[in-house]
């Protein structure tokens, strides 16, 4: 359940998922947070090679943005209707769980990597900022903050393009943009919203949609069969507010959207 870190009142402001390492995600809060934003913290845990940085605003500047944080065992963990709900999306993952998801849903996704001498890369897909709008800054901090903002606006309220793009920031805040190219998708996943959740048993899901083999994943299933209907689906690993693929009768996705007060505790 994602808990209020610095909650806000009602706001039309974007909403922005940061899932990755513990270390990541809460420095890349750090750089949005003087900003309006509604800024939700997925963590992953501690890992991989990242600045040791936490929210704090930065220099003198107040903390604007909202901010929300929930934990998750593993990126895999984080069920991909969590993903659907957010206008971009910003990770240091990359073993393409989240990528994968945010493709097929068509949320714009920076993909931030941290590496040795303060070099920062960043991949974006579905949104590239406009021309000029990134002029490069003294420090990296500013310039990936700059980069960020930059995408925010070009990819916000949902706009998605099948475009790409690479930006590079140096530990002096100097920033290398490659030419945008072409991003060949999947096609589009739909997902009909259900009343279940990952409480329920699989036997009552597959019995309400029709179906006959639901996969927890559309890159390596995981079968799901009527056999297995004594079974709850969070027995089964699916996490809470995922989308299954139906295959048989026909193709289509299912949204555990049951959890979806839990997991958000209606805050959106």
């Amino acid at each position: 359940m994602f808990i209020p870190l610095n909650s806000t009142d009602d706001n039309d402001w974007p909403n922005i998922l940061i899932a990755g390492d513990t270390a990541s995600v809460f420095y890349l809060l750090g750089l949005l947070s003087p900003y309006k934003l509604n800024v939700f913290v997925a963590d992953t845990g501690v890992e991989g090679r990242s600045p040791l940085q936490f929210r704090s605003g930065r220099g003198n500047r107040k903390d604007v943005a909202g901010a929300y944080y929930d934990f998750f065992e593993a990126p895999c963990r984080i069920g991909s209707g969590i993903v659907r709900r957010f206008d971009m999306m910003v990770h240091t993952t990359t073993d393409g769980y989240l990528q994968g998801w945010a493709r097929l849903l068509r949320v714009p996704s920076v993909l931030v990597r941290f590496q040795c001498g303060g070099k920062t890369t960043l991949e974006l897909e579905g949104a590239v900022p406009a021309p000029g709008c990134i002029s490069g800054c003294r420090d990296l901090d500013s310039a990936l903050a700059e980069v960020l903002l930059a995408f925010v606006d070009s990819a916000a309220y949902g706009r998605y393009r099948s475009i790409a793009t690479q930006i590079t920031v140096d530990g002096q805040g100097t920033t290398q943009i490659s030419p945008p190219v072409a991003l060949k998708l999947p096609e589009m996943a739909v997902p009909q919203e259900t009343k279940y959740s990952t409480w329920d048993y699989v036997e009552d899901l597959l019995n309400s949609t029709g179906s006959t083999v639901i996969y927890a994943d559309g890159e390596t299933p995981l079968s799901i069969s009527p056999g297995a209907g004594n079974a709850r689906l969070i027995e089964l690993g699916v996490p809470e507010l995922h989308i299954l693929r139906s295959t048989k009768p026909e193709q289509k996705y299912i949204e555990l959207t049951g959890d979806l007060g839990r997991v958000f505790d209606e805050l959106m």
